[in-house]
């Protein structure tokens, strides 16, 4: 058994712990080598993802809550009490409104019609240098024959195509049976109800029967009903048509002999005239 003096055993006591702690440093640098290798191999984390996920949920919510702003045209003029015009873009453009017809006041074929003039004032009293919002329906024609606009026409959100036929001032026109406009219910409903509240031109003594002639005397006025009962009408296109009594749009058929139109006492002479019949 060797035996050291107290220095000799210092000395190897303190390489003995020399010799501990570089191991033991060499034992911690590989470890942490080997963490980092493994790192190099994990998928990193989707910081972008979850950033942008949270950017493109926010710019949605902003969407939702930022009112859109529809646009506006002003009204440089009314021609009558269907049709406008409108700055459309910096051209002066007329706009004729869907789904109504009012008694006419401009055409110089035809005398003016009975409340024709009233229905004139009140749309330019409504709309005269006023903004007003205008939409297109995509089952009609974007444009018609004479170059307008075909267009709903809104004033403070409010249909003004609507207003109209509340206060009598026109009819619900439908341009083509088979391809109705999708506020033709709406409409027809508006005008029953027009009629039988008797509103405008629907009032009691206003028009005679054909619409020609108003009456404000206080005189009674009798309308005596034609012996021929078949209507033949003359359609915006210029289409000869006539209506059997029953027929879907006899009672709102109005003639109006200044245009050409007449009535028929057998369909044959109807026919013969060069008239036909109403699909509906």
């Amino acid at each position: 058994m060797l035996y050291y003096d107290e220095e000799t055993q210092r000395k190897y006591i303190k390489r003995l712990c020399i010799g501990i702690g570089v191991a033991l440093s060499a034992i911690v640098l590989a470890i942490v080598l080997n963490n980092n290798s493994d790192a190099k191999y994990k998928d990193p984390p989707q910081i972008d993802n979850v950033d942008n996920e949270v950017q493109e949920e926010r710019q949605e919510e902003e969407q939702k809550e930022t009112p859109q702003v529809e646009k506006t045209y002003s009204v440089t003029s009314v021609s009558d009490g269907d049709t406008i015009k409108i700055d459309y873009d910096g051209a002066e453009t007329p706009v004729r409104l869907i789904g109504i017809d009012t008694p006419e006041t401009v055409d110089p074929r035809v005398d003016p019609e009975c409340y024709g003039q009233e229905a004139s004032d009140y749309l330019k009293n409504l709309l005269d240098g006023k903004k007003v919002k205008i939409e297109a329906d995509p089952t009609q024609d974007d444009i018609d024959k004479y170059g307008r606009l075909l267009r709903y026409i809104y004033l403070d959100n409010e249909d003004v195509g609507l207003k109209i036929i509340e206060g009598g001032y026109g009819s619900e026109y439908t341009y083509n049976e088979s391809a109705p406009y999708k506020k033709q219910t709406e409409y027809k409903a508006t005008q029953t109800k027009a009629k039988q509240d008797g509103k405008g031109q629907w009032a009691d003594g206003v028009c005679t029967s054909s619409k020609s002639e108003p009456t404000n005397d206080t005189t009674e006025v009798t309308v005596t009903q034609p012996k021929c009962v078949i209507k033949g009408n003359i359609s915006k296109k210029g289409e000869k048509i006539y209506h059997l009594p029953g027929q879907r749009y006899y009672d709102d058929t109005v003639i109006t002999e200044s245009k050409g139109e007449r009535w028929f006492c057998t369909e044959q002479e109807a026919i013969n005239a060069g008239w036909r019949k109403s699909k509906v």
